[in-house]
């Protein structure tokens, strides 16, 4: 989720003051609540206001909330969803095909779920070890 709203405030343009407020208040609003690793990523992001030595590139804040995006998207597919009914179909050395859009992508993912890249439906993951 933090991801996705710091990949938000980036399209809105790249502004260390705007991104640096944002990130304290997320931080501000139920510290107690964040883990370690996401509280030190909102303090250094709102530290970039303070002094240019803190500030990250355009490009560095991009890369920081696709890892975050990653990190949240792992937690989620990480466990099979016993309400979603769809599986993904093996298609063989590390190929799956979405039974919804019938979109074929390379999937490597170990987790129970997967998400189909065309449609963003989850789906459960036939190279999943139960």
């Amino acid at each position: 989720m933090i991801g996705k709203e710091l990949k938000s405030e980036l399209a809105k343009g790249y502004d260390i003051g705007r991104i640096s407020r944002w990130a304290f208040r997320v931080y501000s609003e139920d510290p107690s609540s964040l883990d370690s690793f996401l509280r030190e990523i909102l303090e250094s992001l709102f530290a970039m206001e303070d002094d240019p030595q803190f500030e990250l590139a355009a490009e560095e804040l991009s890369n920081l909330a696709d890892k975050l995006i990653a990190e949240g998207e792992k937690e989620e597919l990480s466990t099979p969803v016993s309400e979603i009914k769809d599986k993904a179909k093996e298609l063989g050395d590390h190929w799956l095909m979405c039974p919804l859009c019938q979109e074929a992508w390379e999937e490597h993912s170990v987790y129970g779920m997967v998400r189909c890249p065309k449609c963003n439906n989850k789906l459960h993951n036939p190279q999943f070890k139960y």
